[in-house]
């Protein structure tokens, strides 16, 4: 973010430059290095046959191919940190069906939006929470949702920048009774770290508990090595009847590099809370040509093994680099890279066309760190070279 603006808080605001005739290399947004998916490209391209005519309100078709590929995601191998999200009733039926059942994600039980950020403005909207709680530094359009929603109290529980930012269960005592809404962001923006898996499952329980909305955005998780994944899409298709509302946020923006398309999804276990946010906001939030195009970059399974491949590579080899040259960097897991440096690092790599993503508007954090995504050798080479040339 430039200084005065005070609209737009995010990376990848290549604009400027671009009016000036410059091209800089952006590490400032978390998006694909790979661009978007050539299928999602061929997609898109044959959607704007029909553009003339009026999108699917209801992405039919789109939430139709993803209550599939969600059903084969959600398996009912049942963590401890989702069964802490159960009651025990279900906890036992689910470990029970471990691997025999597969429980089906309905295409009810998603919402589609333009990006996640609409997605984030429409529940703030539907909930009106008087008091919600966020774990600090995280991404800035919970905030700005819930102040635009009226939300007389939001409570901001920071990290702890000596334990690389991870929450811990002190997190769990700003869920009181007042809260109608919590967010967490897995793994976290700007951290890249992951919250752990029984503390999660401790936070579903608790918001339970008080009667607590709680939204986990998952943007970042397909970047996680498989292993390491841990979502709690089997706690929603296993919560039927077990109360609560839990929904999980995802879009096609970072893994899909459909940034400019603007396409998200929810998938919830309240029914009734996705009506709610559909009508939070006006229709037709996704248009004909990003549905079509979120179909295609749901089946390029080659895309999807490239990327990943990719991302894990450069991840560690910048994480490497930069910690030879001296900054303190996190142990991410998602496609950026969050580390301390010097203030002056950003102008100057800037006056020499490279962007970084300046953290110092973040709750928690200072003008000294600095998040960078991970793209190709061949530009990350660059940043380390420009560094200290």
């Amino acid at each position: 973010m430039q200084k005065g603006d005070k609209i737009y808080a995010h990376g990848g605001n290549i604009y400027p430059y671009l009016e000036r005739g410059e091209a800089p290399l952006d590490f400032s947004a978390n998006v694909s290095p790979l661009g978007l998916s050539p299928a999602a490209r061929a997609a898109a391209r044959e959607a704007l046959a029909n553009a003339h005519l009026y999108p699917d309100p209801e992405c039919r078709r789109l939430r139709a191919v993803l209550a599939e590929k969600l059903t084969e995601e959600a398996t009912f191998s049942v963590s401890p940190s989702h069964a802490a999200g159960l009651s025990e009733k279900h906890a036992e039926k689910a470990g029970a069906r471990k691997k025999h059942v597969k429980k089906r994600i309905s295409p009810s039980q998603i919402l589609c939006g333009n990006g996640a950020a609409d997605l984030i403005y429409r529940l703030a909207f539907a909930v009106q929470p008087k008091a919600a709680v966020l774990a600090e530094p995280t991404f800035a359009e919970y905030e700005r949702a819930l102040a635009a929603a009226g939300c007389a109290e939001i409570r901001h529980f920071l990290l702890d920048a000596k334990e690389n930012f991870l929450p811990s269960e002190a997190f769990l005592s700003e869920i009181t009774e007042e809260v109608g809404l919590v967010f967490i962001c897995n793994p976290n923006n700007p951290t890249g770290m992951l919250w752990p898996r029984d503390l999660l499952g401790k936070v579903w329980a608790r918001c339970r508990e008080v009667g607590a909305v709680l939204l986990v955005d998952e943007c970042f998780l397909p970047f996680v090595a498989r292993e390491r994944q841990d979502s709690l899409l089997m706690a929603i298709a296993c919560a039927e009847g077990s109360g609560g509302s839990l929904i999980l946020l995802r879009a096609f923006t970072k893994f899909y590099g459909m940034a400019g398309l603007r396409l998200g999804y929810a998938v919830s276990n309240d029914e009734k809370l996705l009506m709610r946010m559909q009508n939070a906001g006006p229709p037709w939030g996704v248009s004909s040509v990003a549905e079509a195009a979120g179909v295609a970059a749901l089946n390029d399974e080659r895309y999807e093994e490239r990327l990943a491949e990719l991302v894990r590579t450069e991840r560690e080899f910048l994480r490497a680099r930069l910690s030879n040259l001296g900054f303190h960097v996190l142990p991410g897991e998602a496609n950026f890279l969050l580390f301390q440096a010097d203030e002056e690092l950003g102008p100057r790599l800037q006056e020499r066309g490279i962007l970084l993503r300046s953290c110092a508007n973040f709750r928690g954090l200072d003008a000294t760190w600095y998040r960078t995504a991970v793209r190709t050798r061949e530009e990350n080479e660059r940043l380390l070279a420009e560094i200290y040339p």
